[in-house]
């Protein structure tokens, strides 16, 4: 696999069908012959710990997913982020995080109004907590 690998046509569709039409709850991506493809997009409604549930049975392989955040800041505002999780976890083949480290960049690029990311490895890197730290990096900057 080279690096560098791209999104498809229909990886960025879903992307915009999620971001402008809430289509889907979440998009689990995965690199697939030679492209980065839509693995998952549940319909609206699932709750955000179901994705993380996903990743966390992902233990060999890797992948990226976006998801929206709604959480309340420090000043108990109601706020609402869009969120992208590179998984590439501790067990994963070193080939395999290179590849997706090295994907993640042109990805994110591709998917325009991301508010934050967070490079995930393990289970604490996808607790609430984290994921809202990581966004609220994000609307203090």
């Amino acid at each position: 696999m080279a690096s560098g690998i791209k999104a498809d046509d229909e990886a960025l569709q879903h992307f915009k069908d999620f971001k402008m039409k809430k289509k889907f709850s979440y998009i689990v991506y995965e690199v697939r012959d030679e492209m980065i493809k839509v693995l998952a997009a549940p319909e609206p409604g699932r709750p955000l710990s179901d994705l993380m549930d996903y990743l966390l049975d992902v233990k060999d392989d890797a992948r990226y997913a976006v998801f929206m955040l709604t959480y309340n800041d420090s000043s108990q505002t109601l706020r609402e982020r869009l969120g992208f999780i590179s998984w590439t976890p501790n067990s994963c083949p070193i080939k395999k995080k290179m590849v997706y480290a090295s994907s993640a960049v042109n990805l994110k690029q591709s998917l325009h109004g991301i508010n934050f990311s967070v490079d995930a490895h393990d289970a604490d890197d996808l607790e609430m907590e984290s994921l809202i730290k990581a966004a609220s990096r994000y609307a203090s900057a």
